[in-house]
């Protein structure tokens, strides 16, 4: 018949697919900016500087990539789809994965942190050097160890131990475990300390301890 349409080649655009992507339920930014109060002020005590989760809490979950589908042009030839991004769960101990590795969940009641894309939990808080304008008071719901001192007028709270490698001066600092100072205790007359367990220390001197 005439003017009739026959297809005698018929081609198909690819179907270009998505990255994977991961997504994050803890505060992977953290900030070391001091607040400024409403009177100008610089708070050097209220940093952001821990990612509490609990027991259970859901740290990260994985959306795998959509790799697409290929083309082909009329004659047959192969139109690729674009090269996706792929990516997996990386993560430390204290945590666990789903079957299938797309979601983690915390196996403690601690802290979260993001290293090089990798997911580390901890219940021990560890201070790399002093307790001071660098980190801001501390309150945690497990141990707190602090690699060196914990400076005048700061606060450090834990429901467990805390374990001080350095001196403490008139600083503020409440356990629910032991309080262990290795050096020593330098109150100033201003210190206060109260641990619900043993007082471990070389000295101390000019503090109220309980």
């Amino acid at each position: 018949a005439y003017f009739t349409h026959v297809i005698f080649a018929r081609g198909k655009e690819p179907r270009h697919g998505t990255d994977a992507s991961v997504e994050y339920f803890f505060n992977t930014n953290i900030s070391l900016k001091p607040k400024k109060n409403e009177d100008g002020t610089v708070d050097y005590h209220s940093l952001d500087t821990i990612a509490a989760v609990n027991e259970g809490d859901l740290l990260a979950r994985l959306t795998p990539a959509d790799k697409g589908e290929n083309g082909c042009t009329v004659t047959g030839e192969t139109m690729p789809c674009r090269t996706v991004k792929t990516l997996r769960l990386e993560f430390g101990k204290n945590i666990r994965a789903n079957e299938d590795r797309t979601e983690i969940y915390s196996e403690v009641t601690g802290h979260a942190s993001l290293t090089d894309d990798k997911v580390f939990v901890s219940n021990v808080y560890e201070v790399a050097a002093d307790v001071d304008n660098s980190t801001g008071d501390i309150d945690y719901d497990g141990n707190v160890h602090v690699n060196g001192n914990v400076r005048g007028g700061f606060v450090v709270q834990a429901k467990g131990d805390v374990i001080i490698e350095g001196v403490v001066e008139d600083a503020v600092i409440k356990c629910d475990g032991q309080l262990i100072v290795k050096r020593g205790i330098h109150g100033m007359s201003k210190g206060s300390f109260c641990a619900g367990g043993n007082v471990v220390r070389q000295f101390i001197e000019s503090a109220k301890v309980s």
